[in-house]
């Protein structure tokens, strides 16, 4: 017998044993000891992160997005927003906790509110107070603090902040031409940081708007599909009302053209009509008097404004519309065949006796 060998495969069985045993087995603790929550690269974690979600020390699961950790177990989708400092789902609903789907919570600037999940401008109508959301508050609290209905502040982000009798952050006393961030004075006329007297910035970006002088927001507030027809949002897929992206929508119909629904954006009213404008829905030359125009928009009648078309340039202008034969005397058109207004093809009238001449009655013409 070969103890030696014998020996040897005694020794190997060993350190399998030894290797099997300082590896847990399926549904085993991993060595992060006496772990209650679970185990990531040996560090024991709460296991209430949808990050890091577990429970007896086992190892810690990624929940899927937009799904919370409860009890350990990753569960039905967070409606609300994720904390990031506790990994918790919030209700999504609090100026400092905003947001939707499972997302990370948003800390919603001041004067802006969470609305829908989203940070948003005030909209409510308070002259005398301040606008937290769509109610209109006194603004004389600190966590609530304005008026001439701007967005509210929370003067308690700042240090030792509190609102005074003039309704402003005492901190914010000295801004008087422009807008609070709730730390320093900005101009006022951002779109990021809007307003004025001191009043709380607003941010009428996160809402598609733009900061107009008084320091206010203009605009339609998340129109995102179709265009800002005033402060209202329109589809933007009409001739009167074209455009997207919140954008000021463009009449496409005051400039001879028509908005390609696709695009929502003007186009010519015909296509491969560069030279020419758009007649009903042909082609034409565009230097008649009743149909004048070029790019292939919709042609102009010049008649109607009693001008007349410019052959060159294809737009009204000054003269006598559709004086064909004739010339043009002021804005009447002259049968062009006399000395004292003698001319054709609707051009200026010549006085032809200035010269000591006589008008050719056939061709028009002073000789």
């Amino acid at each position: 017998m070969n103890w030696s060998r014998i020996a040897v495969a005694i020794g190997a069985l060993a350190i399998i044993g030894a290797a099997l045993a300082a590896c847990p087995g399926e549904g085993e603790a991993p060595s992060c000891g006496n772990c209650p929550g679970c185990c990531e690269n040996g560090v024991c974690q709460p296991g209430t992160s949808p990050f890091a979600c577990g429970t007896g020390g086992l190892l810690c699961q990624t929940c899927n997005t937009g799904q919370s950790c409860s009890g350990g177990r990753c569960g039905a989708g967070c409606n609300g927003c994720i904390n990031g400092t506790s990994s918790q789902c919030e209700s999504g609903t609090s100026n400092t906790a905003c947001g939707q789907n499972g997302q990370a919570c948003t800390l919603c600037p001041n004067g802006t509110v969470c609305v829908n999940g989203a940070c948003s401008s005030p909209t409510c109508t308070c002259p005398a107070g301040c606008c937290q959301g769509n109610q209109c508050m006194p603004g004389t609290a600190n966590n609530a603090c304005g008026t001439g209905g701007a967005g509210c502040a929370n003067c308690t982000i700042v240090s030792g902040g509190t609102c005074t009798t003039a309704r402003k952050c005492a901190s914010q006393t000295s801004c008087s031409t422009g807008c609070w961030d709730g730390k320093t004075c900005q101009p006022g006329h951002m779109a990021n940081a809007c307003g004025l007297g001191g009043a709380a910035c607003v941010d009428c970006a996160a809402t598609k708007q733009q900061c107009e002088n008084p320091g206010k927001c203009k605009g339609c507030p998340n129109c995102t599909t179709g265009c800002c027809n005033g402060n209202t949002c329109a589809p933007g897929n009409t001739d009167a009302a074209c455009g997207s992206a919140g954008g000021a929508c463009d009449s496409c119909s005051a400039k001879g053209m028509k908005c390609d629904a696709s695009t929502k954006k003007c186009v010519p009213l015909c296509p491969n009509c560069a030279t020419g404008c758009c007649w009903g829905s042909s082609c034409v030359a565009g230097i008649g008097d009743t149909a004048c125009g070029t790019g292939g928009q919709k042609c102009v009648d010049c008649a109607t404004k009693s001008q007349k078309c410019d052959g060159a340039t294809r737009a009204c202008g000054a003269g006598c519309p559709n004086c064909i034969t004739g010339c043009c005397e002021g804005s009447k058109c002259q049968p062009g065949s006399t000395d004292f207004a003698c001319g054709k093809n609707g051009g200026p009238c010549a006085n032809c006796q200035v010269a000591g001449k006589t008008c050719d009655q056939v061709q028009k013409v002073c000789n």
